[in-house]
């Protein structure tokens, strides 16, 4: 028997170990018929190693070639098992099917990159890939929810030249209220859609979208949505800035008609229902597991969803044999039509993944995001003043009387007509836009500075900030070239500015604080104190005796400055024990939270409770010690961890200095900041003096 050298041996093996590897690869993942490219990389290998062993009759060099070619392929994979099981992003699964953690804030996956792959993942063709993530026929069907990837783009959008200050100018200088504004503002062009049909509809930024409709329905719609921007923005007026990045976020996800616009659902791959409820590599998550969503499985074994929904049509079906496991999976469960129809799989379709589907101008998503509107629907003055949305109030309270958790109780009982209903009303649309930005870091508070505005997705006040908290992946990619293009148009054809600029801060809390005015009756979650034995012991300040509780009551407009600046700061902030109108507890006694301070017929609430939460920025001791040291004439007394500092000297202490505090509840969780009776103190809108390190 013939002897080789070892390097030959060795060489050999290696080289035959990545031939038997590839050929593996190849057919173990093959999802078509033998490429030509394959034959011509593996001839290209073969090649390389039949060239080096012509040197030498020894065949070394092919040994070496082979030892080499080895290396850097197991090389680099090795590397690559090492970098996985390091990364805390990533885990085993990764190698399966590209499943990894999102990305957590200041963390994202730019939108332009290519989306990252995995070995064991066969690329689709480029025409199979665009019919897979293809949208359903029809107009357009919303967004999906906070891609894991980069959402493909049919055609790449050029870069878009950064606002200058010029431009900003102009558009910060018209200010508009509603609709009538905004028209006014076109007039030159027909309108708004008009104008836009003919400027803009064909520039690059828009391609994707093109033209607005321009039927009496639309051109209707677009007018009783802007007639809500003091529900929209919380202020009276807003500027041209604001109206154009809004506008451009509902031209990408309604082509501009500015309504309910359910989204829609199926495509060839992934028929009627399934596309909801499966997850789309690259494309969208399976709604059944996104956005707070009970999953499938977990609904068709609720007793609460099941004494809601049991009646319609398809619910034998899931449940007479015991609910497939399946259901709480992300891919359709097979043997179930897939028909969207309420008369073939009504039950199925009151499930979340199809339920809380996109709705709105920002295709509001998810239980999570539907929770909030339904405590809007439950508590709000206005909604009770809508009789569309009573009813469906009315509807909902006695469906879950008793129940112990009754917000999602309701969701869970509540029903795609229900939605639909609540969607056809402007105040609802405006509602939920509102609620998602305050609940997301105030995105729809724009800075008027070219560098902020113009500034990444880490930036508060920037467009891509905005565009980033309504959707993620490579969204802001896709928006905020159309928000520039938008606002640069709107500059060119206002003319110059007549007045100077004035420099706006960012955390400068706008001109007009509008503090609404509710019932005695109503008291909203996000006012509602939870903390009832709060300020028990705080002793009676200024002389000023409590009166009776107004028939209506508003917050002191001072504490709601100060928590928009809080909000501002620790967007992500945990509010459990935020609270300004006091509870049953609160009414039996002297407090702040009460509403005695009187303005005409009108109780205001002089108190505020902020919770602690340093994990997520907001440290309610720092704050304390922010405001005490600020010395600030419209604090009456501050509460926090068994402390108490009054503006007046007590009980032998020294005005702002603290003394214990003996009440049962310690504050320990929240501090509480209470303002003084004068008007002009409480109502001031004055921003507050917060140290960064406070929040």
């Amino acid at each position: 028997m013939k002897e080789f050298p070892l390097l030959t041996v060795l060489g050999a093996g290696a080289f035959g170990a990545i031939i038997g590897w590839y050929v593996y690869y190849i057919n173990r993942y093959r999802k078509s018929d033998v490429q030509l490219g394959d034959i011509t990389t593996l001839v290209g290998v073969l090649g390389g190693g039949t060239a080096t062993a012509l040197f030498a009759p020894s065949g070394e060099l092919f040994g070496a070639y082979g030892i080499g070619l080895f290396l850097g392929f197991f090389g680099y994979f090795v590397s690559l098992i090492y970098l996985v099981d390091r990364s805390p992003n990533f885990d085993a699964d990764w190698f399966l099917d590209g499943r990894r953690k999102r990305p957590v804030e200041p963390y994202y996956i730019p939108g332009d990159v290519a989306p990252v792959t995995h070995p064991m993942d066969i690329q689709l063709p480029p025409r199979q890939a665009q019919q897979e993530i293809a949208p359903p026929a029809g107009p357009p069907q919303g967004r999906a929810i906070e891609l894991p990837l980069p959402f493909p783009i049919p055609q790449a959008i050029p870069a878009t030249p950064d606002l200058n200050q010029s431009d900003i100018d102009k558009c910060a200088a018209l200010k508009v209220r509603n609709a009538a504004d905004i028209q006014a503002q076109f007039a030159a062009g027909g309108g708004f859609i008009a104008w836009y049909n003919q400027t803009l509809s064909s520039q690059p930024a828009f391609r994707s979208r093109g033209r607005i409709q321009t039927t009496a329905v639309v051109k209707q719609n677009f007018d009783t949505f802007w007639d809500q921007i003091p529900a929209t923005f919380g202020t009276p007026q807003i500027t041209m800035i604001e109206f154009c990045a809004l506008m451009c976020i509902g031209i990408q996800e309604n082509s501009g008609d500015l309504w309910s616009n359910p989204e829609r659902v199926g495509t060839a791959a992934h028929p009627g229902l399934s596309y909801a409820f499966d997850k789309i590599v690259g494309a969208k998550q399976s709604y059944n597991h996104a956005n707070g969503n009970w999953t499938a499985l977990k609904l068709f074994t609720d007793e609460t969803f099941l004494a809601a929904h049991r009646e319609l049509p398809g619910a034998d079906r899931i449940t007479q044999n015991g609910v497939a496991p399946a259901w709480g999976g992300e891919i359709w469960p097979s043997g179930f039509p897939t028909a969207e129809d309420a008369s073939v799989n009504g039950f199925i379709m009151e499930a979340d993944f199809y339920k809380f589907r996109g709705r709105g101008v920002i295709q509001t998503t998810g239980r999570s995001d539907y929770n909030p509107l339904i405590q809007f629907i439950l508590t709000d003055a206005t909604a009770h003043a809508n009789s569309a949305l009573a009813a469906v109030a009315t509807a909902w309270n006695q469906a879950t009387q008793g129940a112990a958790d009754p917000l999602n109780a309701i969701a869970s009982v509540s029903t795609n007509r229900d939605w639909d209903t609540a969607f056809g009303e402007a105040l609802i649309l405006a509602a939920g836009i509102s609620i998602d930005s305050n609940g997301k870091g105030h995105y729809l508070k724009l800075s008027h500075d070219a560098a902020i505005l113009n500034a990444g997705i880490g930036t508060q006040g920037s467009l891509y900030f905005m565009a980033r908290k309504i959707n993620g992946g490579s969204y802001p990619d896709q928006v905020v070239p159309m928000m520039k293009a938008m606002i640069a148009a709107v500059a060119q054809a206002s003319g110059p500015v007549e007045a100077a600029r004035a420099p706006r801060d960012l955390a400068e809390p706008p001109a007009s604080v509008e503090s609404v005015i509710r019932p005695q009756d109503i008291r909203p979650w996000e006012e509602a104190s939870p903390n009832g034995l709060d300020d028990e012991a705080a002793q009676p300040q200024n002389g000023v005796a409590p009166l009776a509780a107004a028939a209506q009551w508003r917050v002191a407009k001072s504490l709601l400055v100060l928590r928009d600046q809080v909000n501002l700061a620790a967007p992500n902030r945990k509010k459990t024990n935020d609270g300004t109108i006091g509870d049953a507890a609160h009414q039996t006694r002297d407090s702040d939270h009460n509403p005695w301070v009187r303005d005409g017929g009108v109780g205001v609430v002089t108190a505020m409770d902020i919770t602690h939460d340093p994990a997520n920025g907001c440290d309610a001791g720092m704050l304390a010690e922010a405001i005490r040291g600020s010395r600030d004439p419209r604090v009456k007394y501050l509460i926090w961890n068994r402390r108490i500092a009054n503006h007046l000297a007590l009980d032998g202490t020294a005005p702002w200095d603290w003394r214990p505090y003996n009440g049962s509840n310690p504050h320990d969780h929240h501090v509480h900041i209470s303002v003084n009776s004068d008007k002009s103190l409480y109502d001031s809108t004055q921003e507050w003096t917060i140290a960064p390190a406070a929040v």
